[in-house]
């Protein structure tokens, strides 16, 4: 299930997202300071007061890179990443 957002840019990819997803794919509403990742290119962002993206700082680097949950969803995105590759050659 998707909750539907204001399109947001991702800082690194500067691609538009306008939804976002649980691992799980349940209903989920972003807060201010929640971090997401990017579905095009695997960056983590956080979302701030308005729910619009934006880059982490250190300190919420260090946090997300720490976080077990964090990590999973960026090996998940990685191995789909990996396999749609291998399909397309």
């Amino acid at each position: 299930m998707r909750t539907r957002l204001v399109p947001s840019p991702c800082p690194y990819c500067y691609r538009v997202s306008n939804s976002a997803t649980e691992p799980a794919g349940e209903d989920v509403r972003p807060e201010p300071g929640d971090a997401s990742l990017c579905f095009y290119c695997g960056e983590f962002n956080v979302f701030d007061e308005h729910l619009i993206l934006r880059k982490p700082t250190d300190d919420e680097m260090i946090e997300i890179g720490m976080d077990k949950g964090a990590q999973f969803v960026r090996q998940a995105w990685v191995a789909f990443k990996e396999e749609k590759e291998q399909d397309a050659s």
